[in-house]
């Protein structure tokens, strides 16, 4: 019985966002309302579509299940996220917006040069769209506990259901889709807490139960947390799926706000999910994986409707990181790739039907990697750190520095790349000392930038025209 009303519940999901795309398909007349939704994206759909692609299953379980085996600290895990979103979205995110780009890469262009721009569009397509096969498997693994039907048929469905909204509405779609996904979420873990202090007899049980490290928001250390935030830089700085949402506003202030929107979203989550899983580790002591912690909540703690709103909140969190990248991929591929270097002059209306194309394309290899899913770890851990870990600084700085040219910008990219793969294969937690307890991408951003401005200073300064591309970001 419960079993057919999760799948009931489901259809109904996914029934709502088949019409989501239906209703916003009606508003792509071009291939930039597809890719950025015509630039017209108010601040609600953007604050919410760029918290909710942020806070995927691995924010909601992985808060939950570190709290349960440190205390409130485990809210680090979420907190992490609020230093990058504040100081990107006052110094950075405006810069970007009135460039009026549709990719980071075409950035990387204007500010260097093409060769640039191609070989980092490549690598970040290959980053998102393994990243793609991740998120497919995290929304199948959701349905399969919600419903019990077999992995493969959720995986299969999952699929066709989001390339459906996604190809129809573009990017609109997929905010307009956010938006439900972020009220479902943040909802559903509101819902859930009551019932977890509950269960253990209220807050102060939970004070008196646990041990006085449970309380100690230093737990963890500093170098672990900082290095926490560093990739969260790493990764809102240079992925498209976060960039997308800036170039989609309307204007500056509307992405600025945005991402501060997301800083505040994330510490209010934090701590909610943080109290779940420390009353998590009173009713279900000793468990083997502490990120099992959120399930026994939702099988044994909260009724069973309460249980289907809170796997949903999950369903949606892994739904919206999904399509965020799926349509990410696509319009890096025909903006950077094929209308640069495939067919230069076609038709608008051939873009948009080439976009459509390449996100079931995108969808469809995900898919099948998704069969695969020991190999696709690897390669999504290599291909982040090739891409994110060389391109940070000479995007960001790149947003202020006169000096920084092409030369600077592609041997920073180069030895980032590199030092990222050197420290992930020979160096993090094989060394002794401070080298070993860097993170690969760190290292490799470190290096990326060291490079970058000795590089500049000692070539050519960039030409007139370059020039001019960082003064027009000096209007914010």
């Amino acid at each position: 019985m419960q079993s057919t009303i999760m799948i009931m519940a489901m259809v109904a999901f996914f029934a709502i966002y088949i019409i989501i795309g239906r209703i916003t398909q009606r508003k792509v007349k071009t291939s930039e309302d597809f890719h950025i939704a015509g630039r017209e994206m108010g601040f609600l759909p953007t604050a919410l579509s760029t918290a909710a692609t942020d806070m995927a299953v691995s924010g909601v379980i992985g808060i939950c299940g570190l709290a349960y085996s440190v205390g409130i600290a485990g809210g680090l895990w979420g907190w992490v996220a609020i230093p990058p979103f504040i100081i990107l979205g006052i110094f950075v995110v405006g810069r970007l917006r009135i460039a009026n780009l549709t990719t980071g890469s075409e950035f990387l262009e204007r500010r260097y040069n093409p060769t640039l721009r191609t070989v980092a569009a490549i690598l970040h397509i290959i980053s998102i769209g393994v990243g793609i096969t991740a998120e497919t498997l995290a929304v199948s693994y959701v349905m399969n506990t919600m419903t019990g039907l077999s992995q493969t048929f959720c995986v299969l469905i999952t699929t066709v259901v989001f390339v459906a909204y996604a190809v129809m509405g573009g990017l609109r779609a997929v905010e307009y889709a956010d938006v439900l996904q972020f009220f479902i979420l943040m909802f559903s873990i509101i819902v859930a807490l009551p019932y977890c202090l509950k269960a253990v007899g209220g807050w102060s049980t939970v004070e008196s139960t646990l041990p006085a490290s449970a309380f100690d928001i230093g737990a963890l250390g500093i170098s672990e947390p900082l290095g926490w935030i560093a990739l969260c830089f790493i990764l809102y700085g240079t992925n498209q799926h976060y960039l997308q949402r800036i170039f989609a506003a309307k204007n500056p202030t509307v992405a600025r706000n945005a991402f501060l929107f997301t800083a505040g979203a994330w510490l209010v989550f934090g701590i909610i999910d943080a109290m779940i899983g420390m009353c998590a580790s009173i009713l279900f002591p000793g468990l083997e994986n502490a990120d099992l912690a959120y399930t026994y909540v939702l099988r044994d703690v909260v009724p069973f409707g309460v249980s289907i709103l809170a796997m949903a909140g999950l369903f949606a969190a892994a739904m919206s990181t999904a399509d965020s990248c799926l349509t990410a991929c696509s319009t890096m591929f025909t903006v950077d790739i094929y209308k640069r270097l495939i067919k230069k002059d076609a038709k608008d209306a051939h873009y948009l039907m080439v976009t459509r194309i390449a996100t079931a394309a995108v969808a469809g290899i995900s898919l099948t990697m998704s069969f695969f899913m020991s190999n696709v770890i690897e390669v999504l851990v290599l291909s982040s750190l090739i891409y994110g870990a060389g391109i940070l600084f000479p995007l960001l700085v790149g947003l202020f520095w006169k000096r920084g040219n092409a030369a600077g910008a592609i041997s920073g990219f180069i030895v980032g790349s590199i030092m990222a793969l050197v420290s992930n294969f020979w160096i993090y937690g094989q060394v002794p000392g401070l080298f070993g307890l860097i993170y690969p991408n760190i290292c490799g951003a470190l290096a990326s930038l060291v490079v970058y401005v000795v590089v500049s200073l000692l070539t050519a300064p960039p030409g007139q025209e370059k020039l001019e591309v960082v003064s027009s970001f000096e209007a914010f």
